[in-house]
């Protein structure tokens, strides 16, 4: 099984975009990769669009700033923990 702290996921996994989705493979015949694909699901169809999301979240990021001032014209308020 993969594990996301001592494993390299760039050695057991690929990950194709196709459309609205971002789909996950097999690399180099891992049994890493095949096992956590399987026993996670992560080939599903909820799975691929989420990295798809995902990956339109993080390319959309604003720095710093530019989020601060979103957030004060638009009235929004970070929850304190």
């Amino acid at each position: 099984m993969f594990h996301t702290y001592f494993d390299d996921p760039e050695e057991h996994f690929d990950w194709v975009i196709d459309g609205s989705k971002i789909l996950i493979q097999v690399k180099n015949n891992s049994r890493k990769g095949k096992n956590s694909i399987e026993y996670f699901e992560l080939s599903n169809e909820a799975h691929c669009a989420a990295r798809a999301k995902h990956a339109i979240y993080e390319d959309k990021k604003f720095d710093s700033e530019t989020e601060n001032y979103l957030m004060d014209i638009t009235g929004y308020k970070k929850k304190s923990i």
